[in-house]
């Protein structure tokens, strides 16, 4: 199953979470009616980690400018610091946000290292896609075992699909004040698959943050790892792929899909990645998006509406007596209608006439 092994708290048991938010889902009135994809893509900050550096290689003349311009960077969820008790020519070190006594990866700090950490083409590619409207992006670490990876992923991709055709998202009551959806995506059920190479430099720190739960376990230390990933780059869980059964995939989707009934972040399961997405920014930019192209369907959707009537067959005439009734000219009109109007005058005085005639007869 998903790891829940906690790291000062880094994970909750997930059928914890699943009960408590079934219960609230029943209750009503106490969840909010955003999907927990959603609302965490909306309001959850991603937690920082911590870099911490040797004084020495901090203050370099190398190193010096790039650690400033990250501190200014409100993009990336790292907070740099001074590692005092290191040596001079020691290693520098990345640790977890809720775990700053567990290093993910410790080694030389260079420019290329730290490009490294804070920035990859997968964790890129990863927020493009949830910010394109994906409920969740299920990334998966290869094995390095092509054919097993291949199986792994058109298993899990089979199910997620099956349960996008089935899924119906909540209710949104635009009346709630705290179910109130943020600018960005449309609202949709939607998942992907992102697959990683183990062996990639570039993505070095992604599988570590990815893999770092699952180290001590031997069966897993080089088994394909799967990892959905939502909000603002929030993992909600990870294990070995041999373990990601149907059912364990619907009980994340069903979480990801249900109303946000714990709205507290840290009440909730999984971790942040870290990663350099300004999001607020970032979700303006896709409700400015979605808008302009709206506007720019209206237009070709009136076009359509007009050609559609253009095109319409007229209504069929009714023919009695095999020919097609013409419709009288105004003069014709004009001159019954004076007949008809002498016809009744006519029939009035005459119908006066005999009545004195029936009483002057003795």
């Amino acid at each position: 199953m998903f790891c829940r092994t906690r790291t000062r708290n880094i994970l909750r048991p997930l059928a914890t979470v699943v009960a408590a938010w079934v219960l609230a889902g029943a209750a009503g009135a106490w969840a909010c009616s955003v999907p927990v994809f959603r609302y965490a893509l909306d309001r959850w900050q991603a937690d920082a980690y911590q870099l911490a550096a040797p004084a020495a290689v901090a203050n370099s003349a190398e190193i010096a400018p790039l650690l400033a311009g990250l501190r200014k960077n409100p993009a990336a969820n790292v907070l740099v610091t001074m590692d005092k008790a290191a040596a001079d020519d020691g290693p520098a070190r990345l640790l977890l946000p809720q775990s700053p006594d567990k290093p993910i990866w410790s080694g030389p700090l260079t420019a290329e290292a730290l490009r490294a950490i804070t920035d990859s083409p997968a964790r890129r590619e990863l927020a493009k896609r949830i910010l394109a409207g994906d409920s969740a992006v299920w990334v998966l670490v290869d094995s390095g075992k092509r054919e097993v990876d291949d199986a792994a992923v058109a298993a899990i991709e089979k199910r997620l699909k099956y349960v996008e055709s089935v899924a119906a998202l909540p209710d949104i009551d635009p009346n709630d004040p705290t179910s109130q959806v943020g600018p960005g995506p449309a609202l949709k059920a939607k998942f992907s698959m992102l697959r990683v190479s183990r062996n990639d430099p570039a993505e070095k720190f992604l599988v570590a943050m990815l893999t770092w739960a699952l180290t001590e376990k031997a069966d897993a230390a080089n088994a394909a790892v799967v990892a959905p990933a939502f909000g603002r780059g929030k993992v909600l869980g990870v294990a070995p792929a041999g373990e990601v059964t149907d059912e364990v995939i619907d009980e994340m989707c069903v979480f990801l899909l249900g109303r946000c009934s714990c709205q507290a972040k840290e009440a909730n399961p999984g971790y942040d990645l870290l990663m350099t997405v300004d999001w607020d920014a970032k979700l303006m930019e896709a409700q400015e998006a979605r808008d302009k192209a709206a506007e720019s369907a209206m237009p070709a959707a009136d076009a359509k509406t007009a050609a559609a009537k253009a095109n319409a067959p007229a209504p069929e005439t009714v023919v009695i007596s095999g020919t097609e009734p013409k419709a009288a000219p105004a003069s014709e009109d004009k001159s019954r209608l004076v007949v008809w109007i002498a016809v009744v005058v006519l029939l009035g005085f005459a119908a006066m006439a005999a009545a004195l005639w029936r009483r002057k007869k003795p």
